[in-house]
């Protein structure tokens, strides 16, 4: 009884690596499985790894002219100098930092009053949206003013009526 579980088993092993019991089928050897090759040569390294990851922590807001307490207005301004990392086959990490200065009022008409905080949380989505479509391969300082650009463009599609300004 054994014997013939074995034998069925081997059978089964047989017939399922696609031998059929019929003559010249037989189970694929090792390396002998006929799967597509990508001949093709790369032309460039692959992108790495980029991606920014910038947190309201880096966006120190500070009151530049007080708000008298009605209507839109007063302002304040963080300066952030934000650290990018591209990551490369083979193993090749480059680090900068591009400075930037983002100024927004400290009440709006259309988003009511915008303490530090949501200034800081605004302002690292915005910049995190920028960054991760921006070529890192670009020379640094090419980088870094596309990418106050960037973010200067961005304000206004992502917060409508703050009236955020970006110096470039």
């Amino acid at each position: 009884m054994i014997a013939f579980r074995a034998l069925l088993s081997v059978g089964f092993v047989g017939l399922a690596l696609g031998g059929g019991g019929d003559v010249g089928v037989r189970a694929p050897a090792s390396g002998d499985v006929n799967l597509p090759v990508d001949h093709t040569e790369p032309t460039e390294a692959p992108d790495g790894v980029t991606f920014p990851n910038f947190k309201p922590s880096e966006f120190p807001f500070v009151t530049i002219l007080q708000h008298n307490g009605t209507g839109p207005g007063g302002w304040q301004e963080a300066k952030a100098n934000l650290e990018f990392i591209r990551i490369s086959l083979p193993i090749t990490y480059i680090k900068w930092y591009c400075p930037i200065t983002i100024g927004m009022p400290l009440r709006t008409e259309a988003l009511g009053a915008i303490p530090p905080s949501r200034a800081a949380t605004m302002s690292a989505t915005v910049a995190n949206s920028v960054g991760a479509g921006m070529d890192y391969k670009l020379p640094q300082g090419i980088f870094c003013d596309t990418f106050r650009t960037g973010v200067r463009a961005a304000f206004p599609t992502m917060y409508p009526g703050l009236g955020a300004r970006v110096k470039l």
